[in-house]
């Protein structure tokens, strides 16, 4: 699996949150913190690091790391 780095996140985050309109879960429109959320891949696709395929989520529903 080819994680993002923390470049890629830092470069990817104003993007994503602009696009998504705020800092939110993709699915469940939560508010996140740097703690609560994640970035995750549309297609599962842990290689397609482009930021169209990348969204944010919630650790606390999907149990995984958190975002930085």
């Amino acid at each position: 699996m080819n994680r993002l780095t923390q470049a890629q996140k830092t470069k990817y985050i104003d993007t994503i949150v602009e696009r998504d309109v705020g800092f939110k879960c993709f699915y469940c429109d939560e508010k996140l913190s740097y703690k609560t959320g994640k970035f995750e891949h549309l297609n599962n696709d842990h290689h397609d690091n482009k930021v169209e395929n990348l969204i944010l989520i919630i650790v606390i529903f999907y149990k995984i790391t958190p975002i930085l």
